[in-house]
């Protein structure tokens, strides 16, 4: 890897990936529940009896835009989860594998040296400080 990229051990990645999965996750369930309640909402709005200013096929058309743009959201969160779901597998069944952290990007890096972006996910700022943070001590009596 580049010059600016710091190595990480295959031990560290786990919990941070598992926890970035986890975020992942969630900001995609709720995406998942706003296209519901645009959906709900489009229903609601296909039943009403009034006349609207607009055209019903319109609102149609409307309605589908948003909600794909909503998926798209929806489906990046979860192929972020994804990835770092991979990384959790891979570090924890090898755990001779190379890791990177470059920028906010874990990096997992294959026997050729070249980057896996299968196992490549982003970091927040607080994953990202816990990832670097000072392992903590133990204490050990000497008899």
């Amino acid at each position: 890897m580049s010059g600016d990229s710091i190595s990480i051990p295959a031990v560290r990645i786990g919990p941070v990936a598992t926890e970035a999965a986890s975020g992942a996750k969630t900001v995609a369930a709720i995406w998942f529940f706003v296209i519901a309640m645009v959906m709900v909402a489009a229903a609601g709005n296909a039943s009403n009896g009034t006349a609207d200013q607009h055209a019903p096929m319109q609102m149609v058309v409307g309605m589908l835009f948003w909600v794909l743009i909503f998926a798209s959201i929806a489906v990046r969160y979860l192929r972020a989860a994804r990835r770092a779901t991979a990384a959790v597998a891979r570090a924890s069944a090898d755990p001779s594998s190379q890791w990177f952290l470059s920028g906010k990007m874990i990096v997992g890096v294959d026997a050729s040296g070249a980057p896996n972006p299968g196992v490549t996910f982003k970091l927040s700022r607080k994953l990202r400080t816990m990832l670097l943070a000072v392992p903590a001590a133990t204490v050990v009596e000497k008899r």
